[in-house]
């Protein structure tokens, strides 16, 4: 077929729209580079270079800035049949791209969690085409998790400036759904049995009862209470006091990451089986305690606070503080060390001090027992001191 002038063809001129140019590859050089979609020749016959051109002539034009319709060749009139219907298709592209590309975030109206951060994936659904940003935003912390049982209700407008930030103020995504969200965090419930341990513990450090001697027979009021999940620890205060007799009110402390974090209170039910002094006949009070008044027994206590005495020298020469009927378990709050000095008594003074051992007279002016410490007057100056009752009237400064 032999080529008309291009004179033949030159009609209306067009200035060229750079939107609608494409960059179109010969076959052989787009199969290089693994390009697939190359449905027109770009290349004039004398050369191989590839050439920016409006998308559906194969030929480039001869001026940049403009062309003529049909300018080149005949065998552009091919092309013109299907450029419409390629410039729609081509306009069409940019559009669905954006709608794939758009960001929809829309919030839940309530949440649980189990971290100690509340993240954008837990109080809402994201739509993104962007599998990275999607990963982003779903790990994006929003808010600090509540604690067990306590409800966060957080903002909308919070959540869109976190989402905002993130995004370097874009305006490519929408927030819809709840205004607010509220947030709660899973936990895990007590159970009794975890908190034996803790208890036996607690006891063996704080009283004088042994192991096999603690029986913990049920805790309760535990229902319902949760713990977090993760990095936690139970244990009981050292310096608790406990209270009731036969159910006895037990503190027990969360910790996460060895922090305070809440305290709960559950009633145990403690006995203590062991063996022990009892008054075996009626001890009056103010009475001194003889060997022939205690027995050992093996008894079941109801309340182990109570510190009972446990071997007979602990009682003996002790004065009871209160009428014991036969039967009563000896503590250390029913007897006490008797008046080894009454206000008044002229008591023997020993000095010691760098070895030197001097001996005088003083008068109490208080009531003293073993090991306490009164003041005395000494006769000679009439000075009042401090000694310390180291005997039946006799006292002892160093």
């Amino acid at each position: 077929m032999l080529q008309a002038s291009n004179s033949l063809l030159t009609l209306i001129p067009v200035f060229y729209i750079a939107t609608l140019l494409i960059r179109v590859l010969s076959r052989e050089f787009a199969r290089e580079r693994g390009r697939i979609l190359t449905p027109f020749l770009v290349n004039q016959e004398e050369s191989t270079d590839p050439f920016p051109v409006l998308l559906g002539l194969p030929c480039p034009p001869r001026i940049m800035s403009r062309f003529w319709l049909g300018e080149g060749s005949i065998r552009s009139l091919r092309s013109l049949s299907i450029l419409p219907a390629i410039v729609i298709f081509g306009a069409a592209v940019p559009q669905q791209s954006m709608a794939c590309d758009r960001l929809t975030i829309s919030l839940k109206e309530q949440a649980t969690v189990s971290t100690a951060e509340v993240l954008l994936g837990d109080v809402a659904d994201i739509y993104c085409a962007d599998q990275g940003r999607l990963e982003q935003l779903i790990s994006l912390p929003v808010a600090a998790a509540p604690l067990p049982g306590v409800v966060l209700s957080l903002d909308g407008g919070l959540i869109h400036q976190k989402v905002n930030a993130i995004l370097k103020n874009s305006t490519g995504f929408t927030i819809s759904g709840a205004p607010v969200v509220r947030i709660t965090v899973r936990g895990r419930i007590v159970e009794p049995a975890e908190l034996v341990p803790l208890v036996k513990a607690f006891l063996l450090e704080t009283t004088p009862w042994r192991e096999s001697e603690i029986e913990i027979r049920s805790i309760g009021n535990v229902s319902g209470v949760e713990i977090p999940l993760g990095d936690y620890s139970l244990r009981i205060p050292k310096k608790s006091h406990l209270s009731g007799a036969r159910e006895t009110l037990f503190p027990f402390e969360i910790l996460v990451k060895e922090h305070p974090y809440r305290i709960f209170w559950a009633s145990v039910d403690v006995r203590v089986r062991a063996e022990i002094l009892r008054a075996a006949r009626k001890i009056p009070y103010g009475k001194i305690i003889a060997r022939e008044d205690v027995e050992g027994a093996l008894v079941e206590i109801q309340d182990a606070r109570v510190a009972c005495l446990r071997q007979p020298e602990d009682a003996v020469g002790l004065v009871s503080r209160r009428t014991l009927l036969p039967g009563d378990p000896l503590t250390r709050e029913s007897v006490t060390n008797p008046l080894l000095i009454r206000a008044g008594d002229t008591v023997r003074l020993r000095l010691e001090r760098n070895g030197i051992h001097v001996a005088t007279f003083a008068r109490a002016e208080q009531d003293g027992k073993l090991g306490q410490f009164i003041r005395i007057r000494n006769l000679d100056f009439s000075r009042p001191v401090k000694a310390e009752v180291v005997g039946l009237r006799e006292v002892r400064i160093e």
